[in-house]
């Protein structure tokens, strides 16, 4: 048996215009390593007759007799562009104002950073002269 890998490589072969003919389907397939077997049934499968069938014409209702079918929403519909502002707040708009104001209500120390630093030399030096009293 072909597997489903095998037979799509032959319906290529088979879509080629002009058609291959047999030996050179052959080595072909002799060339990719297919078993005799394998390439037997290939070459049987290329030599069928295709079956090539018309499509049945479809009637299309008009749109008076369409009232009960359900209604096809439009995709266009669902496509339209999406507006982006880059700033929803500017600067001298009401709500940024009323956002600045819940900041300042609270206390801001400015230079927490320099406060601790010598808030924690100061510990060290303390702790140090402790230390050197009541070590001797």
């Amino acid at each position: 048996m072909l597997t489903d890998d095998q037979i799509g490589y032959l319906m290529k072969i088979g879509d080629s215009n002009p058609p291959l003919p047999e030996q050179t389907v052959k080595i072909m397939l002799t060339a990719l390593k297919w078993s005799p077997e394998e390439i037997k049934h290939g070459v049987n499968f290329l030599n069928r007759p295709h079956l090539y069938v018309k499509p049945t014409p479809v009637s299309v209702p008009s749109p008076l007799e369409q009232t009960n079918s359900p209604k096809i929403i439009n995709p266009v519909v669902f496509l339209k562009p999406i507006v982006i502002k880059q700033n929803p707040f500017p600067i001298g708009s009401p709500l940024f104002k009323k956002s600045l104001m819940g900041q300042k209500s609270q206390p801001h120390r400015k230079h927490l950073i320099a406060w601790g630093t010598a808030l924690g030399v100061t510990g060290f030096f303390v702790g140090y002269l402790v230390y050197d009293k009541f070590a001797k």
